[in-house]
């Protein structure tokens, strides 16, 4: 063999080597992260405040409206910040997610959703809270 088809041989070797570590390490982190957390469904008005399973309780601070931002506020709960992902039932309207910040001795949140231009007004959110999962479905106003 020449000097150049061993230097080639050993990049092909190279190359196959890097491409098992990365199989390997991707196969790794969806056996680590690959089932998703079951979520609870929460059967409560969100404005008049949801008790949470776990402990905790939430609340929309006032209703949610189509044009304007609310807030939200998660208490009684510790660990990581919650956050909460918003769909629609009947529609995708990309990607909605907020993360919670402290304030006092609970978390809040300040949501925008878009609006949906067929005029649907229900949505569900998806709570995460100290590793556990909820849904809760509410109404824009």
């Amino acid at each position: 063999m020449t000097r150049s088809q061993l230097k080639w041989g050993a990049v092909g070797l190279a190359l196959i080597a890097v491409a098992a570590i990365k199989f390997t390490l991707i196969s790794w982190y969806w056996n680590q992260n690959g089932k998703p957390v079951e979520a609870e469904p929460l059967n409560c008005v969100p404005q008049q405040g949801c008790e949470l399973p776990g402990g905790g309780r939430l609340l929309f601070t006032r209703p949610p409206r189509q044009d304007a931002p609310f807030e939200i506020r998660v208490d009684g709960v510790s660990g990581d910040a919650p956050n909460a992902e918003f769909t629609m039932p009947v529609m995708d309207m990309g990607f909605n997610r907020y993360r919670f910040v402290p304030e006092g001795d609970g978390w809040r949140a300040t949501v925008m959703l878009p609006v949906c231009a067929t005029g649907e007004r229900d949505w569900l959110m998806a709570l995460e809270v100290e590793g556990k999962r909820y849904t809760v479905p509410f109404k824009m106003q």
